[in-house]
């Protein structure tokens, strides 16, 4: 794709010959397939043989949802409609729909509990070291391609949790540390939490939002936009990579709670 100056128009920002290629996307597709895999590993290895057929709906659905993903974004399908929050509305409906289905159904609970009883808090603790991963935004800001405030509220706050998430799993592995129930759903929650500044802020220089108060100081050339998150492939950090850690973290919390 050409290169566009900042003060290009957001329409213009936007034009495209095609797809980016895959090629283009292979780290964070890499962090994606790993959490797929993830993901679809849970429903088989703590399957019981008469629900067999709900985890081969559960495996088709979790594909589809990737794959999705991927031929959303690429190609920028979503990133046009980014005025609309549709980066928020990515993230937040896949994690709902399945938080409604393990709540509000049997088969959905009795899967959840079956894998809730039988995974590690290990596990569920350890993924997050994967959310190391921010630090390719720590980098775009260094680089001058994000603004100040989407590292301060947005790059900062996830590769901290990713670094705390590091040492909790190696005290817990090394039997140093026992954290309690309670110390751990307040860290699962501020693990949530800690993607609620990336997931405002990137609106800040998005024109047409509410949000978009930043945009003025983005045309006078004294900052980048905040562009870049709905660009592949790094827009696919909002549509599937913080949905998954945000399963996992419910996934503990309804672990503990159960």
């Amino acid at each position: 794709m050409q290169s566009k100056s900042p003060l290009t128009p957001w329409a213009a920002q936007l034009d495209r010959s095609g797809p980016d290629s895959l090629r283009s996307g292979g780290p964070i597709l890499t962090l994606c397939a790993v959490l797929w895999l993830w993901l679809t590993s849970l429903v088989w290895r703590f399957l019981e043989a008469d629900l067999r057929p709900v985890g081969l709906g559960v495996s088709v659905a979790l594909a589809l949802w990737f794959i999705s993903q991927v031929f959303l974004m690429r190609p920028g399908v979503v990133e046009r409609g980014a005025f609309a929050f549709t980066s928020i509305l990515q993230a937040l409906t896949p994690t709902l729909l399945i938080a409604f289905w393990v709540l509000g159904t049997d088969t959905g609970r009795i899967l959840a509990t079956l894998i809730a009883q039988q995974v590690t808090i290990l596990e569920l603790v350890g993924l997050h070291m994967l959310r190391l991963a921010a630090w390719g935004t720590v980098k775009k800001y260094r680089q001058k391609q994000l603004p100040r405030y989407f590292f301060l509220f947005g790059s900062i706050p996830d590769f901290a949790f990713a670094i705390g998430a590091v040492a909790l799993t190696g005290l817990i592995w090394a039997g140093v540390f026992n954290p309690s129930a309670t110390f751990l759903i307040v860290w699962s929650l501020v693990g949530m939490a800690a993607f609620l500044g990336a997931a405002t802020t990137m609106y800040f220089g998005v024109p047409g939002t509410v949000l978009s108060f930043r945009w003025a100081a983005v045309e006078r050339g004294e900052e980048p936009p905040t562009l870049l998150p709905f660009h592949w492939p790094m827009n696919l950090a909002p549509a599937f990579c913080a949905p998954v850690f945000w399963l996992a973290h419910m996934l503990l919390i309804f672990k503990l709670m159960a």
